[in-house]
Protein backbone atom coordinates (compact mmCIF):
# COMPACT_ATOMS: atom_id res chain seq x y z
CA UNK A 1 0.00 0.00 0.00
CA UNK A 2 2.56 2.74 0.76
CA UNK A 3 4.23 2.24 -3.26
CA UNK A 4 0.43 2.37 -4.00
CA UNK A 5 0.17 6.18 -2.23
CA UNK A 6 3.20 7.01 -2.09
CA UNK A 7 3.68 7.32 1.00
CA UNK A 8 6.32 6.28 3.56
CA UNK A 9 5.13 4.15 6.62
CA UNK A 10 7.01 4.39 10.08
CA UNK A 11 6.11 2.11 12.83
CA UNK A 12 7.28 2.74 16.67
CA UNK A 13 6.84 0.77 19.56
CA UNK A 14 4.38 2.65 21.85
CA UNK A 15 2.08 5.80 21.53
CA UNK A 16 4.68 8.18 22.92
CA UNK A 17 7.00 7.14 20.60
CA UNK A 18 4.68 7.96 18.02
CA UNK A 19 3.90 11.63 18.81
CA UNK A 20 7.44 12.13 19.28
CA UNK A 21 8.06 10.91 15.77
CA UNK A 22 5.11 13.00 14.83
CA UNK A 23 6.69 16.10 16.50
CA UNK A 24 9.78 14.98 14.43
CA UNK A 25 8.04 15.28 11.11
CA UNK A 26 6.18 18.94 11.63
CA UNK A 27 9.75 20.14 12.60
CA UNK A 28 11.20 18.70 9.67
CA UNK A 29 8.35 19.23 7.10
CA UNK A 30 8.20 23.28 8.59
CA UNK A 31 4.14 23.86 7.73
CA UNK A 32 3.21 27.07 8.25
CA UNK A 33 -0.33 25.62 8.73
CA UNK A 34 -1.94 22.57 10.75
CA UNK A 35 -5.23 21.70 9.49
CA UNK A 36 -7.66 19.92 10.65
CA UNK A 37 -11.29 18.54 10.32
CA UNK A 38 -12.13 18.98 13.69
CA UNK A 39 -9.54 19.86 16.23
CA UNK A 40 -11.59 19.53 19.08
CA UNK A 41 -12.49 16.42 19.77
CA UNK A 42 -10.21 14.71 17.42
CA UNK A 43 -7.42 15.50 14.90
CA UNK A 44 -4.58 17.92 16.89
CA UNK A 45 -6.87 18.34 20.05
CA UNK A 46 -6.75 14.70 20.72
CA UNK A 47 -3.04 14.46 20.00
CA UNK A 48 -2.66 16.98 22.55
CA UNK A 49 -4.77 15.16 25.40
CA UNK A 50 -3.16 12.15 24.52
CA UNK A 51 0.33 13.67 24.41
CA UNK A 52 -0.83 15.78 27.78
CA UNK A 53 -1.78 12.29 29.38
CA UNK A 54 1.39 10.51 28.72
CA UNK A 55 3.73 13.40 30.55
CA UNK A 56 4.54 14.46 26.48
CA UNK A 57 4.46 18.46 25.86
CA UNK A 58 3.39 17.85 22.33
CA UNK A 59 1.92 21.88 21.43
CA UNK A 60 6.17 22.50 22.67
CA UNK A 61 7.28 19.83 20.71
CA UNK A 62 4.92 21.29 17.52
CA UNK A 63 6.14 24.86 17.96
CA UNK A 64 8.50 26.99 15.82
CA UNK A 65 10.07 28.96 18.58
CA UNK A 66 10.22 26.01 21.43
CA UNK A 67 12.58 28.12 23.33
CA UNK A 68 9.65 30.42 23.89
CA UNK A 69 7.78 28.04 25.91
CA UNK A 70 4.10 27.85 24.92
CA UNK A 71 1.38 30.76 23.81
CA UNK A 72 -0.03 31.59 26.65
CA UNK A 73 -3.55 31.13 24.93
CA UNK A 74 -2.80 27.74 24.58
CA UNK A 75 -5.20 25.42 25.78
CA UNK A 76 -5.68 22.07 25.36
CA UNK A 77 -9.35 21.42 23.57
CA UNK A 78 -11.51 19.76 26.35
CA UNK A 79 -8.64 18.46 28.88
CA UNK A 80 -10.64 19.33 31.56
CA UNK A 81 -13.52 17.17 30.80
CA UNK A 82 -11.25 14.15 29.69
CA UNK A 83 -12.93 12.23 32.69
CA UNK A 84 -16.35 14.37 32.97
CA UNK A 85 -19.40 12.87 32.01
CA UNK A 86 -20.21 15.77 30.27
CA UNK A 87 -17.57 14.62 27.41
CA UNK A 88 -17.39 16.20 24.29
CA UNK A 89 -21.06 17.56 24.34
CA UNK A 90 -19.46 19.99 26.41
CA UNK A 91 -17.22 21.77 24.69
CA UNK A 92 -18.13 24.66 23.30
CA UNK A 93 -16.76 27.34 20.19
CA UNK A 94 -13.80 29.08 22.27
CA UNK A 95 -12.75 25.51 23.27
CA UNK A 96 -11.53 24.39 19.51
CA UNK A 97 -8.94 27.22 19.31
CA UNK A 98 -5.62 25.83 19.42
CA UNK A 99 -2.12 28.37 19.71
CA UNK A 100 0.66 26.96 18.24
CA UNK A 101 3.81 28.99 18.23
CA UNK A 102 4.85 29.80 14.96
CA UNK A 103 1.92 27.73 13.05
CA UNK A 104 -1.55 28.27 12.27
CA UNK A 105 -4.09 25.87 13.01
CA UNK A 106 -7.14 25.99 11.58
CA UNK A 107 -10.90 23.63 12.16
CA UNK A 108 -12.15 23.25 8.65
CA UNK A 109 -15.82 22.17 9.61
CA UNK A 110 -15.95 25.55 11.30
CA UNK A 111 -15.07 27.50 8.44
CA UNK A 112 -17.44 25.35 6.01
CA UNK A 113 -19.88 26.01 8.82
CA UNK A 114 -20.05 30.21 8.37
CA UNK A 115 -19.29 29.88 4.30
CA UNK A 116 -21.64 27.18 3.28
CA UNK A 117 -24.60 27.54 0.92
CA UNK A 118 -27.57 26.21 1.72
CA UNK A 119 -26.81 25.89 5.43
CA UNK A 120 -26.53 21.58 6.39
CA UNK A 121 -28.02 19.88 9.32
CA UNK A 122 -24.84 18.11 10.01
CA UNK A 123 -21.41 19.11 9.18
CA UNK A 124 -19.43 15.31 9.21
CA UNK A 125 -17.10 15.08 6.58
CA UNK A 126 -19.18 12.46 5.07
CA UNK A 127 -21.89 15.09 4.69
CA UNK A 128 -19.97 18.04 3.47
CA UNK A 129 -18.10 15.85 1.03
CA UNK A 130 -21.33 14.74 -0.65
CA UNK A 131 -22.48 18.54 -0.78
CA UNK A 132 -18.68 20.10 -1.59
CA UNK A 133 -16.80 18.22 -3.63
CA UNK A 134 -20.50 15.73 -4.52
CA UNK A 135 -18.49 12.99 -4.18
CA UNK A 136 -19.83 9.63 -1.57
CA UNK A 137 -18.14 9.00 1.40
CA UNK A 138 -18.48 5.97 3.61
CA UNK A 139 -18.55 6.75 7.38
CA UNK A 140 -16.49 3.96 9.88
CA UNK A 141 -17.29 3.79 13.36
CA UNK A 142 -14.53 4.37 15.54
CA UNK A 143 -14.91 0.67 17.10
CA UNK A 144 -14.60 -0.93 13.25
CA UNK A 145 -11.18 0.94 12.61
CA UNK A 146 -9.73 0.11 16.02
CA UNK A 147 -10.88 -3.69 15.45
CA UNK A 148 -9.89 -3.90 11.77
CA UNK A 149 -6.40 -2.44 12.81
CA UNK A 150 -5.91 -4.56 15.64
CA UNK A 151 -5.03 -8.48 15.30
CA UNK A 152 -7.70 -9.78 17.33
CA UNK A 153 -8.60 -12.56 15.04
CA UNK A 154 -4.52 -13.58 16.02
CA UNK A 155 -5.60 -13.33 19.42
CA UNK A 156 -8.88 -15.59 18.92
CA UNK A 157 -6.90 -18.40 17.35
CA UNK A 158 -4.35 -18.36 20.23
CA UNK A 159 -6.91 -19.02 22.32
CA UNK A 160 -8.26 -22.39 20.88
CA UNK A 161 -5.09 -24.45 20.79
CA UNK A 162 -6.61 -27.68 19.26
CA UNK A 163 -7.57 -25.65 16.28
CA UNK A 164 -3.91 -24.53 16.49
CA UNK A 165 -2.54 -27.79 16.06
CA UNK A 166 -4.61 -29.58 13.84
CA UNK A 167 -2.62 -29.60 10.75
CA UNK A 168 -6.02 -29.31 8.08
CA UNK A 169 -6.42 -25.70 9.62
CA UNK A 170 -2.94 -24.07 8.41
CA UNK A 171 -4.05 -23.34 5.67
CA UNK A 172 -7.32 -21.47 6.78
CA UNK A 173 -5.50 -20.11 9.58
CA UNK A 174 -2.97 -18.66 6.78
CA UNK A 175 -5.85 -17.15 4.46
CA UNK A 176 -7.22 -15.47 7.66
CA UNK A 177 -3.89 -13.69 8.76
CA UNK A 178 -3.74 -12.82 5.28
CA UNK A 179 -7.29 -11.35 5.54
CA UNK A 180 -6.63 -9.49 8.85
CA UNK A 181 -3.28 -8.10 6.72
CA UNK A 182 -6.24 -6.74 3.91
CA UNK A 183 -8.47 -4.97 6.62
CA UNK A 184 -5.42 -3.40 8.33
CA UNK A 185 -4.07 -1.98 5.18
CA UNK A 186 -7.74 -0.89 4.33
CA UNK A 187 -7.97 0.90 7.69
CA UNK A 188 -4.97 2.97 6.53
CA UNK A 189 -6.15 3.87 3.15
CA UNK A 190 -9.73 4.60 4.71
CA UNK A 191 -7.66 7.56 7.01
CA UNK A 192 -5.47 8.30 4.20
CA UNK A 193 -8.99 9.33 2.13
CA UNK A 194 -10.62 11.40 5.11
CA UNK A 195 -7.21 13.27 5.06
CA UNK A 196 -7.25 14.14 1.10
CA UNK A 197 -10.99 14.66 0.85
CA UNK A 198 -10.04 17.61 3.82
CA UNK A 199 -7.49 18.79 1.85
CA UNK A 200 -9.61 19.01 -1.28
CA UNK A 201 -12.65 20.87 0.78
CA UNK A 202 -9.77 22.93 1.85
CA UNK A 203 -9.02 24.18 -1.61
CA UNK A 204 -12.21 23.93 -2.58
CA UNK A 205 -13.36 26.85 -0.37
CA UNK A 206 -10.31 28.69 -1.22
CA UNK A 207 -9.76 29.33 2.58
CA UNK A 208 -6.47 31.00 2.20
CA UNK A 209 -7.89 32.99 -0.56
CA UNK A 210 -11.37 34.03 1.29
Amino acid sequence: MARKYNIQVSIVSSEQKLLLHLSDIVREEDPEILLGWNNTTAGWGYLLRRGSLLGIDLALGLSRAPMWGNDPRSQIPGHQLENSAQGSAALGQQNWLIWITGRMTLQLWSIVKKSASPKLKRYSLENVCQHVLKETMHQRTRKRLSTDYRDLMKQQRNGNDDQQQRDDNQQRDNNQQHAFSGRKWDTMAYVLQRVATTLKIFYQQDVLGS
